[in-house]
Parts: structure tokens; C-alpha cells; sequence
């Protein structure tokens, strides 16, 4: 039977009705089947929605989003930066189809990051990610109220679309200001549900049978893709969990650094550890993020502090390294030593400044200079002070020919002869010489000294009247002994010396009248004094004080004042040799001197001599001399200066005394060994080349005990310490000196009992 075309039109359309309507009514059993499925499982998932929305939300910036506005951005670096938290997310809830953050803008949302895996396309070939900013035309009510209130929350139902059946949980982010920005949205596909709900009515619809196929084909594809999916995400997550970590290593790391660090872009501060808000004092993070770095330093570098910054920004050459002045929140001021290096964030980049607190190390080193000066000032002193006594060494023995040939040119001539006045000028302007030399033999501690056990209170107060002759009616001196004071030992005239030189300068500071203050008292020098002074000894020590009201003195002049000619008074005012022979004074009888002066607060000298703690019974020698003259005892003279030999020479000779002349102590060794008479006295310098006098006098005393020894020097030396049996016999004259005072010294030593 043939159809009419249009009864199989109508056949066609009807079958097609009945499908339809088949389709229509299984579809809606299957929709009510799958909806009373998911309705039970709904208030299961809707809480683990919302905690995964939660988590997502923390990894958005807010203030990122705001960059995101055209779909051409979804290839910038920034748009994968921002949406790599949540892929890992998605991949490792693999229960969850997509994942998504939103804004409302126009009134519409918006689409902005979309966590579905670059590549994933739908049935229709279409990629499976949000454009950026791509519009949502028919959003959900909960995604709606979500969107507007910035509350978190999910679908009360799920909701069918052409991706299939989904359930909704939504949660906000903000913006670093903490202004609502956006929601983030997770969808969970619940096919996988429908489809066993649909599994279950497979006898209702023969359709319905093919259509659950199709489901389960589309839910194997999607198991396929998804399980690929889920390896990328895992490795991503891992990558992230890696560099997680790494931060938070990086961040521990700061924060537990022994040292300041800030970090900083364009000179405003991103972050600061426990170190710097210790060092600088402030409270927590807050204090310092956003602020100028300009403003922890102090007022006078700041300006340098924002130079280096712009040069910084203009990548023209800055010093990695450099010291400046820090201030602290109270104000206080510090030196610091900062080092610069350039870190890059993800953000951009920025500087790392490394910032150390240098005030201990400032100190110590301010602490060594002074050391060091001191130090070179010593040794200068040292080096001038031998230079000081080889030159009066060397000018006494010529003092000693000029005297000695003056002295002989006098008796020659008579009283009357005109020759006469000038004999004697020669023989004065020697003697001025001669108390020059002992003045620099005093500071080069090379004098001949008689040091005695004495009262300091005693050796002063004998000695006022001359001192307040010296200094004037119209200056006060004023005398402050110390009690119970502890005795010392040294030579009296020396006291003397030191006294009539410093209150003579500080007559010469003081004008219109003032005061000069003298006193006495017991110390005790620790290691802590010593700290501060190079020249300090720990010890007892008694300390005289000389201080007065006058003019004082600058720190250059006090750097000089110790040093030989050196004078800052007028031409033929002042020989420049008063306080060296002060210093050398002080430093042979092993003490030290310590001065304080500035301009207009006048002067203070503190001087420390040893206390003397052992006390030793001196034996002296009682002179039986009978006269000047000898009665033919020979002498051997020994005496490197050929013009001073020939003139000692010539001295004893003229005495009645038989002379053996020698120039080096070898020399005198084989005129001893090789002379039949009795040598009765040994006349030598203390200095001379191959051996010093007293290494020969031991010599010479070893054949011939009952030798007399007579030591004559320019200034005392080491040789000339104290040790074994020739102390008994050691007598010693200071160069120079007159016919006389060697005939006498002379006479009396060989006039001693043996």
C-alpha cells in the first residue's frame, strides 16, 4: 500500500511528536529521578563547595583582578601568575568541573579567571575557558545574591545547562584594602549522580536506555579528559607546594637573620624583618610598610639617602656599600653600615638593604686611633730622646775640651793680662751649654742621679718659698698635700726640676692674676685606666697635681709640648726645653704624665711616680780626700774623643798624677797586661766602641782587685745598673767638668779605703 507523501509527512511528524513527547516524559523522569538524588546529596556537597570557594578565594588578588579587563590579557604572564593557584585546585579535586572568579560590572557578571585547563573544548569544538570579562547572561539567583552581597554561599539547588547538571558554591575576595572585588565560584557536575539515578529507570523508556549509553560514553570521555587533567594538576600543585614552601623558607630565613633587612622599591618600604623593627624600635610591620626609607635616617643624610634612590631608579653607578646615620623612633642616632642588592619579586623588581648597627665598631675604631696616636707619639718621644742624649753626649765631650783648655789658657796668663775677661766669657758660655745638654740629658733619662727614699709633702713644702719667688706676688700658689702619702724614690733636685718648669709655664698662661694649685695623693692605676691610656702601668703611685686658671692650650699644641726646642713663646722667651725635661724627669724614675688643657679653662698636669714599697738601707762612702793634688799614682785613661782624652790628659798631669792613655777599651786591656807598675785607678768613658767601660772595668778588676774605677760620661746608661761587686767601687762625673772637679773626684777616690 503506498503512503501518500503527505500521510507519511504526517507519520513522520507524528512519530516524531510521540518521540518528542517520549523523550519530553523520559527526560522529566529522568530530571525527577536525578533531582530527588540530588536533592539528598545536596547538603552534602554545598558545605565542601563553599570551603573549597574559601581556599580558592585566599590565592586571588584582588587588586590584580582590577588589571584584567579585555580577553587579549588572558596570554599575559600576570593572567597565568594569577590563575595557577586555582588550576591546582581544580586538578586536585577532580570531583569539580570548573572553577572561576566573577565581578559584577554593568550590572552584569563577568567572567575574569577561569581555572579549566587551556585546550578543553565542548561538543561544539569551543574551547572551554571564560574570556576575560565575557559576560554570564544567565546567571543563578545564589550567584546573583553571591555577586552582590559579598557573602559566601551556594545554589539552594543544582542547576542543568549544555555542560551538564552542576552545584554551585561561591565565596568573595578582596582587594588589599579590603573592599569586596569578586566572588570565586566552584561548580560540581553531578552527571555522575544523574546517572545512576537513570540506571535505575531503565525499563520506564526505551529512549531513555540510549540516552543513559550517550551519558555514560560522554561520562567516559569526561573520566578520560579528566583523569589527564588530573596529572597536570598534580604535578602543577606539587610545583606550587615546592615553591610554597620555598617562600616560606625565604621568609622564615629573613625573619630569623641575625641581620636588619628591608626591602624597598622606588624608596618606599615592602617589608621589614624582627631585626630592623628591633634596631630602629618599632612595633610591628605596620610602622614600616609604605614608609620613605628616607625617614629612618638621620635629618642630615636624608637628602643624600633619596639621591641614591633616584640614581638607583635611573640605573646610573650607586654604591653597593656605604655608612650613614640612622635614627631611631626616639629620636636617637646611631651609625650603621648598610649594604644594597637588588632582589627580584614577583611583583616586580626591588632593593635589599642589609643594615648593621656599626656603633660598637665606630667606637673601637675612634678607641685604636687614639691608641695609635698615642703609640706614634711615644715612640716619637723615644726616638727624639735619643737623639737628645747621643747629641749632648757628643756636645759634653766638646764642653769638655772648651772648659779644660779655658781653664789651662787662664792659669798661664796672669790676672791682669787682658786676655783674661774673654777666657772667662768662654768658660761661662760653656757652663750655659752645659745646663742646656743636662736638660736634654733629663729628657732623654740619661742623667746622673741620686735617687733617695722621700715624703713627696716634704720634698714640696721645702721648696715653696722658691717656687712663689718664681711665680710672682700676683699669682696665688696654692699647696694641698695629701694624707698619710706614700713614700717614693728619686732624686730630689728632680722634684725641684719638675715643679720650677710647670709652674714657670703656668706663670706664663696666667694674666691679670690668677692661681696655681699644687697637690699630692695616693692612687691606684687598674687595667681599666690602662684601657684609655697606652702609657698607663697598673700599680700604687703617688700623683702630683700642678694646675692653674690660665689661657690653656689646643689640641695641636698639646700634641708638641713634650718635645725638645719645641716653644710658644716669643723670640728668647723660652728654650722649648722646660716640659721635656718634665717628661723625661717622669719617665726615668719609671712614671708617667698626663695632661688636660683647653682653650680658656686653663691647664692641669696630673704626674703619677711609682710608689716605693720595699725599703733598702743605702750605704755611702766617707770621703777622706786631702787635697786636689796627686803624689805620682798612675791613672789609665781611657777615652774615645781624641781631643777630650788629651785634655783629661793633660788635666790629670798637671795634678801630679801619671797618665796611661788609651782610646778603645782593647787598647787599654794589653797597656794593663803589658805595664810593670801598679795601676791605681781606672779613668773611662761609659760609651765607647767594641766594649763599654764597664764590661772593661770587670776585666781589669779580675787581675787586679784593689783597681779604682772613676766612670765619666755625658749621660748614665744600662751599663751602668747596679750588679755584683763593682758596686762597691763605682764612683762616676758628669761631663763636662773643670781641672778641678776632676782632681778632687779623683783624689778622694783613691784616697777611700780598700
Amino acid at each position: 500500500m503506498l503512503i501518500h507523501p503527505q500521510s507519511s509527512i504526517q507519520l513522520l511528524l507524528r512519530a516524531v511528536g510521540i518521540a518528542l513527547i517520549a523523550f519530553l516524559v523520559s527526560t522529566l523522569c529522568l530530571f525527577l529521578l536525578y533531582r530527588r538524588g540530588t536533592d539528598a546529596m545536596n547538603q552534602e556537597v554545598r558545605y565542601g563547595l563553599i570551603q573549597l570557594a574559601r581556599t580558592a578565594a585566599v590565592f586571588v588578588d584582588g587588586d590584580l583582578h582590577k588589571t584584567f579587563t579585555s580577553p587579549e590579557q588572558a596570554k599575559n604572564p600576570s593572567y597565568q601568575t594569577a590563575v595557577a593557584p586555582l588550576r591546582k585546585i581544580l586538578e586536585a579535586n577532580p570531583d569539580i568541573r570548573f572553577l572561576y572568579t566573577m565581578i559584577l560590572y554593568d550590572g552584569k557578571p563577568c567572567f575574569v579567571l577561569d581555572a579549566t585547563p587551556p585546550g578543553d573544548v565542548d561538543h561544539d569544538g569551543v574551547e572551554d575557558h571564560s574570556p576575560i570579562m565575557m559576560p554570564f547572561e544567565t546567571p543563578a539567583p545564589d550567584l546573583m545574591t553571591a555577586l552582590t552581597s559579598g557573602k559566601t554561599g551556594a545554589d539552594a539547588k543544582p542547576i542543568t545547562d549544555q555542560w551538564g547538571t552542576y552545584l554551585s558554591g561561591y565565596a568573595p575576595f578582596h582587594d588589599a584594602q579590603g573592599n569586596f572585588s569578586g566572588i570565586v565560584g566552584v561548580d560540581l557536575r553531578l552527571d555522575q549522580y544523574a546517572a545512576r539515578l537513570a540506571d535505575m529507570g531503565r525499563a520506564l523508556v526505551f529512549s531513555l536506555s540510549v540516552a543513559l549509553v550517550i551519558s555514560l560514553l560522554i561520562g567516559i570521555v569526561v573520566w578520560w579528559l579528566g583523569r589527564r587533567a588530573l596529572k597536570a594538576e598534580k604535578k602543577q600543585i606539587e610545583t606550587d607546594e615546592a615553591v610554597r614552601r620555598s617562600e616560606l623558607r625565604f621568609r622564615a630565613l629573613l625573619e630569623q637573620a641575625p641581620m636588619a633587612i628591608e626591602i624597598s622599591r622606588n624608596g618606599v618600604n615592602l617589608y621589614t624583618n624582627r631585626k630592623f623593627q628591633q634596631l630602629f624600635g618599632l612595633g610591628n610591620d605596620d610602622d614600616s610598610i609604605g614608609r620613605d626609607v628616607a625617614e629612618f635616617f638621620a635629618p642630615q643624610c636624608r637628602e643624600e639617602s633619596k639621591d641614591r634612590v633616584r640614581r638607583r631608579t635611573l640605573e646610573l653607578p650607586v654604591p653597593s656599600e656605604f655608612e650613614s646615620v640612622g635614627v631611631r623612633t626616639d629620636g636617637s642616632q646611631f651609625p650603621m653600615h648598610i649594604t644594597v642588592a637588588p632582589v627580584h619579586l614577583s611583583d616586580g623588581d626591588a632593593s635589599m638593604a642589609f643594615v648593621a648597627d656599626i656603633t660598637e665598631r665606630t667606637r673601637a675604631e675612634a678607641e685604636r686611633g687614639k691608641l695609635e696616636a698615642q703609640l706614634r707619639q711615644a715612640q716619637k718621644m723615644e726616638s727624639v730622646g735619643r737623639l737628645a742624649g747621643g747629641v749632648a753626649h757628643d756636645f759634653n765631650n766638646m764642653l769638655g775640651v772648651i772648659l779644660g783648655h779655658a781653664e789651662m789658657a787662664r792659669d798661664k796668663v796672669g790676672p791682669s793680662q787682658p786676655i783674661q775677661a774673654d777666657l772667662e766669657e768662654i768658660q761661662k758660655a760653656a757652663k750655659i751649654s752645659a745646663n742646656l745638654t743636662r736638660q736634654l740629658l733629663a729628657f732623654a733619662r740619661k742623667q746622673h742621679i741620686m735617687p733617695k727614699v722621700l715624703n713627696l709633702n716634704d720634698t714640696v713644702t721645702n721648696i715653696l718659698t722658691l717656687l712663689r719667688r718664681l711665680i710672682g706676688e700676683d699669682v696665688n700658689l696654692v699647696w694641698i698635700p695629701g694624707a698619710a702619702l706614700r713614700s717614693v724614690k728619686l732624686d730630689p733636685s728632680q722634684i725641684e726640676q719638675i715643679l720650677t718648669n710647670l709652674c714657670i709655664n703656668a706663670q706664663d698662661a696666667i694674666t691679670g692674676g690668677g692661681a696655681i694649685t699644687i697637690k699630692t695623693s695616693n692612687v691606684t692605676i687598674d687595667q681599666t685606666d690602662c684601657a684609655d691610656h697606652m702609657e698607663f702601668v697598673p700599680g700604687t703611685y703617688v700623683m702630683m697635681t700642678i694646675c692653674d686658671d690660665g689661657c690653656g692650650m689646643e689640641k695641636e699644641i698639646l700634641a708638641n709640648i713634650y718635645e725638645p726646642f719645641y716653644t710658644t713663646k716669643g723670640v728668647g722667651k723660652g728654650t722649648g726645653l722646660g716640659l721635656a725635661t718634665v717628661y723625661g724627669i717622669v719617665k726615668q724614675n719609671n712614671g708617667f704624665i698626663y695632661v688636660e688643657s683647653e682653650p680658656g679653662t686653663g691647664t692641669t698636669f696630673r704626674i703619677y711616680l711609682p710608689s716605693f714599697v720595699e725599703k733598702t738601707s743605702e750605704s755611702t762612702v766617707a770621703s777622706t780626700a786631702a787635697g786636689p793634688d796627686g803624689h805620682g799614682e798612675t791613672v789609665l785613661l781611657v777615652e774615645d774623643e781624641e781631643a777630650l782624652r788629651e785634655t783629661c790628659g793633660l788635666f790629670l798631669e798637671l795634678s801630679g798624677y801619671k797618665v796611661l792613655l788609651a782610646e778603645t777599651p782593647v787598647i787599654a786591656l794589653n797597656i794593663a797586661a803589658q805595664h810593670k807598675g801598679d795601676i791605681r785607678l781606672l779613668l773611662t768613658d761609659v760609651i765607647m766602641p767594641g766594649m763599654n767601660g764597664r764590661e772593661m772595668a770587670e776585666q781589669l778588676m779580675a787581675s787586679n782587685p784593689k783597681l779604682k774605677v772613676l766612670f765619666m760620661s755625658g749621660y748614665t746608661s744600662d751599663v751602668m745598673a747596679s750588679r755584683g761587686k763593682l758596686d762597691k767601687v763605682m764612683h762616676f762625673i758628669q761631663k763636662p767638668f773643670t781641672r778641678n772637679d776632676l782632681s778632687s773626684k779623683v783624689r778622694m777616690i783613691l784616697d777611700e779605703r780598700d
